[in-house]
């Protein structure tokens, strides 16, 4: 169970650092 929260957690993450990266051209945009 330990390993499957770890791995979760690194899921999450990954989408919120591939969320910043996104949101960084859009920001430059405006």
């Amino acid at each position: 169970l330990g390993e499957a929260g770890s791995g979760e957690i690194q899921t999450r993450f990954l989408r919120a650092i591939a969320d910043a990266i996104e949101n960084r051209p859009k920001k430059s945009k405006k």
